[in-house]
């Protein structure tokens, strides 16, 4: 028998929330942020039921291993990426791309314009670098005077998508 690795995505379960929520403060863990730090940021790091139960969440896996994950909350125009993480030891593979790109396919899918994210100021080169433009800032809620870029992304729309076939008219 042979076994291919399979990469992908599959929807998280609630069963899985402590599981990102490592993966998560693992991600965190990366950029050097001190423990005390970490642990403040503990509670933001859990992905909330809500969104799991509701399938808004997509981890990216290459073979068993989970590379990383996604959050995509709300309704409206703009659709908020609440949690976007990547495996520390998968950094710099694409992996974030991947769930970047997802993430926009999955908002187009439920008629936003676009996505909304407050970053983590590590982060923020990576969504400039997405085509994200910084529109603010958001006071974080963990250290005093810590502030968040915010970053939006608008969809582009493909017409190909959505266009009906037109008779050519041309040859009168």
């Amino acid at each position: 028998m042979i076994y291919r690795r399979v990469d992908g995505f599959f929807r998280a379960k609630p069963w899985h929330r402590a599981a990102l929520a490592r993966l998560a403060y693992s991600s965190k863990a990366y950029w050097g942020y001190e423990r005390h730090f970490l642990q403040q940021c503990l509670a933001d790091l859990y992905v909330p039921w809500t969104a799991l139960v509701s399938g808004q969440v997509l981890v990216h896996h290459q073979g068993r291993r989970w590379t990383g994950f996604f959050a995509l909350e709300g309704a409206g125009r703009y659709l908020e990426l609440t949690h976007l993480f990547v495996h520390p030891r998968c950094m710099g593979r694409g992996i974030g791309r991947q769930l970047w790109k997802r993430a926009l396919r999955d908002a187009r899918r439920r008629g936003a314009f676009g996505i909304e994210v407050h970053s983590d100021p590590h982060a923020a080169g990576f969504y400039e670098s997405m085509g994200a433009v910084c529109v603010g800032a958001a006071r974080s809620r963990i250290g005093q005077g810590r502030k968040l870029p915010t970053y939006r992304a608008a969809l582009e729309l493909d017409f190909r998508e959505e266009a009906p076939d037109v008779p050519d008219l041309s040859h009168g």
